[in-house]
């Protein structure tokens, strides 16, 4: 995908699939800050992933456990209190 001259290989389809992988571009300060989130605290990846993908309209497939993390809190600062709350299960509720 090309956007004002710059090509941006994470979001490029590989051989006609839509998956996002972010995941190799985060930095360790950022995966930690992510992973210290409480909304992100008991969730397991493959539950992240469904979420993601969701909020995507399953348009795309999310590839691994940073990626759906990012997607989640999306361009909400990572103080935001919507990301504050404890993670709950489906089967807590």
């Amino acid at each position: 995908m090309t956007r004002n001259g710059v090509e941006f290989a994470s979001a490029k389809p590989d051989a006609g699939r839509n998956d996002l992988n972010l995941g190799q571009h985060v930095s360790e300060k950022t995966r930690k800050a992510l992973e210290a989130l409480p909304c992100f605290g008991g969730a397991e990846t493959h539950e992240l992933i469904v979420e993601a993908e969701r909020r995507l309209r399953n348009k795309r497939h999310v590839g691994d456990r940073f990626t759906a993390m990012l997607v989640i809190a999306g361009t909400r600062y990572l103080d935001h209190p919507a990301l504050q709350v404890p993670y709950l299960r489906q089967t807590e509720l």
